[in-house]
């Protein structure tokens, strides 16, 4: 048997829509693979054009976005959660997130925007009318408050570079069918836009055009929306972004051109210089692009398509018209959960190897450590807590936790200051003493041992039945298996005896790095690193450093406890999921039946009895075909 091989998953898209549904995917579910396919990228997508504000939509966004009420709002509630954690976190410049202030203004009372579903995700929304006047003359009414704008052409290349940095691949193509897509992946996204028309037959699709005009005037601070003026069109917007500010104001519905109106240009420039005079002489660019409007609004669902005897799973993320930014990580928080339905993947099945390897290998301890052997073994038993923050965004669910004795979950607990804890009780074994003491159990049941290098499989042809490669990282030389990665793990051992309970800390960034205090027989455990590719046997100083700064911020104990050393091992990764399975292999100088058992990662110990029983049965397996066939 094998684990799943990562599901090859296909974006469609690469707007704002396409690529915060791939970051969500590809950070969200265990075992995939995500490639972006899209026929425009950055500077040239319909993203790039919008001036981005987030603006939570009103009753007359029905058309736009659907009916249902609050779908939408949990859209614009997780969308706006991710922009304030942005905004508030370092990478804000980068991602081109800021706050800005400004005012609706109207002329009539009816263009009031009570209609706004919540006010209240708007910092300090008040109303201006009477003597709380605007501060613009010529309006009569309006409303002041405090939002956020996301300038998507600083946004969407930050978004590529967190998606390529976790694995993420890149395509530039044009998809004419989904046909095309079948044998390549096993789901596709549609995050198409206008696109959805030729590519889906989607007829409700229709382009709204809207004229920009990108000026240079950094004096300009605060943001001015006009509501039923007396000027041509129905609403023109001044917003000012980090690097220029947006003029427009056209809803140009079923208009396709996506070249500048001089017309336009010009009705843009007169509504808003007569806002702001001091508009007029500044310098500019003109852009325009096309707002994909769907009659039927979002349509975010699962769909199968059948060509021939051929079949791919399809997820729908399209049609947001003009508020793509303000509902695009809430749909694609949606979207992601619909894409792990369909793989039957949710993000409860992170651990991904089969959970009763894990079963069998606990029993397995508990029986060590209540035997004659446990402590020789370097087997026990420990209680301590996880500790989180962000517990949507930690590893605590994908655990199945009946695997624990007294798991407790605890949140808003504020332990050792985390927002929120689970206190478990768990089994361990000590390596360094367990292998040992293997070591002599299999020697006292008759086992040979020799120590040797294996440079090629064939060296093994003719002197035994079967081969079982419990080789590690050596599968990609030996067995050439290119998906074997290292990832280097250092930690420094010390003596604390009164260390009595293990912690370790889930980070909400998963590039950053967990820490953990394992208490073992004789020492105690301290790392937290992760460090892919890496080959490094060597000790690091800088690693050890902030192993042991991070550990004493946990328990500040530890800062009179010195390493008594430091070691360093790498863990073998196989991006396909541990492999468990027979071969034959075919080679010059003969035939060899192999089980393969390797690629457990830093998950060695937690499975490995049950994986050993399953590669035994294979291995039984193997010895009765050979010798049924040595019979006939």
């Amino acid at each position: 048997m094998t684990t799943q091989q990562p599901r090859q998953i296909c974006v469609i898209g690469a707007g704002v829509i396409g690529l915060s549904t791939a970051v969500n995917i590809i950070e969200t579910i265990p075992d995939v693979e995500v490639t972006v396919i899209a026929e425009r990228f950055s500077p040239n997508t319909t993203s790039d054009v919008a001036a981005g504000i987030w603006l939570p939509p009103d009753a007359r966004a029905e058309h736009e976005l659907g009916e249902d009420v609050q779908r939408i709002k949990k859209w614009c509630l997780d969308s706006r959660r991710h922009i304030q954690r942005l905004h508030n976190s370092e990478d804000a410049a980068a991602a081109g997130v800021q706050l800005i202030s400004g005012f609706h203004l109207f002329e009539k009372p009816e263009y009031s925007h009570e209609a706004i579903y919540d006010k209240d995700l708007l910092f300090g929304y008040q109303m201006l009318t009477g003597t709380n006047r605007t501060p613009f003359p010529q309006f009569r009414n309006g409303s002041t408050f405090t939002t956020y704008i996301v300038e998507c052409g600083i946004y969407l290349p930050w978004l590529m570079a967190r998606f390529t940095s976790r694995g993420g691949h890149i395509i530039k193509q044009k998809v004419n069918s989904l046909e095309e897509l079948v044998d390549r992946f096993d789901l596709v996204v549609t995050c198409v836009g206008l696109g959805a028309k030729p590519l889906l037959g989607d007829s409700s699709m229709v382009a709204v055009r809207g004229q920009l005009i990108k000026v240079k005037a950094p004096w300009c601070k605060n943001f001015v929306r006009v509501f039923g003026s007396p000027m041509e069109q129905t609403c023109a917007y001044i917003y000012p972004g980090i690097n220029h500010v947006s003029l427009g104001g056209t809803n140009q519905e079923n208009y396709c051109s996506e070249e500048n109106d001089q017309q336009d240009i010009d009705r843009i420039w007169k509504n808003c210089i007569s806002v702001i005079p001091a508009l007029k002489n500044t310098e500019s660019r003109y852009t325009a692009g096309l707002r994909p409007v769907r009659k039927r609004g979002v349509r975010l669902e699962p769909e199968s398509f059948q060509y021939g005897q051929k079949s791919i799973k399809v997820v729908h993320n399209y049609g947001h018209g003009s508020y793509g930014v303000i509902v695009h990580w809430g749909c694609a928080i949606e979207a992601t959960q619909l894409v792990a339905r369909q793989l039957d993947s949710l993000k409860r099945s992170q651990i991904k190897s089969n959970f009763r390897w894990f079963y069998i290998t606990r029993e397995h301890i508990k029986n060590l450590m209540t035997s004659m052997d446990g402590i020789k073994a370097g087997a026990g038993i420990i209680s301590g807590w996880h500790l989180f923050n962000d517990f949507d965004n930690s590893q605590e669910d994908s655990y199945d936790t009946k695997l624990f004795l007294n798991y407790q979950l605890h949140r808003d607990g504020g332990l050792f200051n985390y927002r929120h804890a689970s206190f478990l009780t768990t089994y361990f074994l000590e390596g360094k003493k367990y292998l040992k003491y293997l070591t002599e159990r299999f020697q006292k049941r008759g086992g040979k041992i020799i120590q040797g290098r294996v440079n090629s499989m064939e060296e093994l042809v003719g002197k035994y039945d079967v081969v079982v490669t419990c080789v590690g990282l050596g599968a990609k030389t030996l067995l050439g298996d290119d998906s074997m990665v290292p990832i280097r793990g250092q930690v420094a051992k010390i003596h604390a005896p009164w260390m009595k309970h293990f912690l370790r800390t889930f980070t909400s960034k998963k590039q950053e790095l967990d820490t953990y205090i394992y208490p073992g027989q004789e020492y105690v455990t301290i790392g937290g690193t992760r460090q892919e590719g890496d080959y490094n046997l060597a000790s690091d100083d800088e690693d050890e450093k902030r192993i042991w700064t991070n550990a004493c911020k946990l328990i500040p104990a530890l800062k009179d406890c010195k390493p008594d050393f430091s070691l360093v091992g790498l863990r073998p990764c196989r991006k396909k999921g541990v492999r468990l399975e027979t071969e034959t292999m075919k080679l010059k100088n003969g035939t060899l039946k192999v089980v393969h058992n390797y690629g457990h990662s830093s998950a060695g110990i937690a499975p490995h009895w049950g994986c050993a029983q399953d590669a035994t049965q294979l291995v039984k397996t193997c010895l009765q075909d050979t010798q049924l066939k040595s019979q006939l």
